[in-house]
């Protein structure tokens, strides 16, 4: 089999960014997306293509102009709709020198009660990881030691003349589910 050989003179600065990043499709199918609308879904995508593996972003005001397409005056007004909405946060330091951008993800709990939400911050690097305990918190009821925060989730229980679980009562269960979903000042 001929393998491919390497271009001779090849330029040294020929190179790709093929790195990726995560959007949710509950963003688009929760309607999210519509209500922040479409500048600031750009400016959204634009700050999520600079976040670092930590979870922090450090564009400029005019950089994400340049990128989304739009006016810097524009861009402000799409970075507090952005932030009323709970997708962004600014961390920037007290001495003033740059923006800090911090992203969460909100994904709607289909099943839970009107306006159930698990929200967490955006970091790259434990994406995986995260959606992995979400769908484990969804599936056991378990919430454990977890970075998601859950709001207005409703759990019916149906047991019939059950009393326990797996050993624990449901008062039990309900109590500790209520301790662990409750919002951590």
């Amino acid at each position: 089999m001929n393998q491919p050989k390497p271009m001779a003179n090849r330029p040294s600065t020929l190179n790709a960014d093929t790195y990726w990043v995560h959007l949710l499709k509950d963003m688009v199918h929760s309607g999210e997306a519509a209500k922040i609308g479409p500048y600031a879904f750009a400016v959204y995508m634009v700050i999520k293509a600079h976040t670092n593996a930590n979870g922090t972003a450090f564009p400029s005001v005019p950089t994400i102009a340049e990128k989304s397409g739009m006016s810097v005056p524009q861009v402000k007004r799409q970075l507090k709709i952005l932030t009323e909405a709970g997708f962004l946060s600014n961390l920037r330091p007290t001495n003033g020198t740059r923006n800090i951008y911090a992203l969460r993800e909100k994904v709607h709990i289909q099943g839970g009660g009107e306006g159930a939400v698990a929200s967490w911050d955006y970091i790259p690097a434990k994406m995986g990881d995260t959606l992995a305990e979400l769908k484990n918190i969804l599936l056991t009821g378990n919430p454990g030691t977890t970075n998601i925060h859950i709001e207005n989730l409703q759990i019916n229980l149906n047991m019939g003349n059950a009393t326990n679980v797996n050993g624990v009562t449901i008062e039990e269960r309900i109590k500790a589910l209520r301790d662990a979903l409750k919002p951590k000042n």
